[in-house]
């Protein structure tokens, strides 16, 4: 081998060398970064109950949860027996908390003074619905379960 043909592998050698080099980041810009990236406000999967695994979609993942969710909770009070004077029609907005390990526990309830004088025990049948409620599989973020937080509106209309 020459003397020039040294020169150049070495030259080769030296400055594609620079280039493996890694850029070091500090911790604290990587999880700023990430910090900044991550949207608290959004799951990347819904909780579900047993009936909407093979669910596909986003979507369809929420809405299948919507319905289980409020199908349980109306299965359940309607086995209650309210008896009022006159007709209700009203909406009772339940805060639920699900949390990561998939139990369900109500955070607030929102119920007009009206409505809970003329159904004293509506919020015990609430309770006892959110305890009721099969066991769902909690929502995943970033593969890790997470709780999370759903507003379920109860429409009562009572003739």
């Amino acid at each position: 081998m020459t003397c020039k043909s040294l020169v150049v592998i070495c030259g080769l050698l030296l400055t594609s060398c620079s280039s493996w080099e890694t850029k070091k980041i500090p911790v604290e810009t990587y999880f700023s970064q990430e910090w900044e990236a991550l949207n608290l406000h959004q799951v990347d999967t819904y909780p579900s109950f047993a009936v909407c695994e093979d669910v596909m979609g986003e979507a369809a993942m929420k809405n299948c949860f919507e319905r289980e969710m409020s199908a349980a909770f109306y299965k359940s009070l309607e086995s209650a027996t309210f008896v009022v004077s006159q007709p209700i029609s009203d909406t009772v907005w339940v805060a639920l908390v699900v949390n990561a390990k998939g139990k369900v526990c109500i955070d607030t309830m929102a119920i007009d003074e009206q409505l809970n004088t003329a159904l004293p025990l509506l919020k015990k049948h609430i309770h006892q619905a959110a305890l009721e409620l099969p066991q769902l599989h909690p929502a995943i973020k970033k593969g890790i379960p997470v709780s999370s937080k759903y507003n379920l509106p109860i429409v009562l209309k009572v003739d």
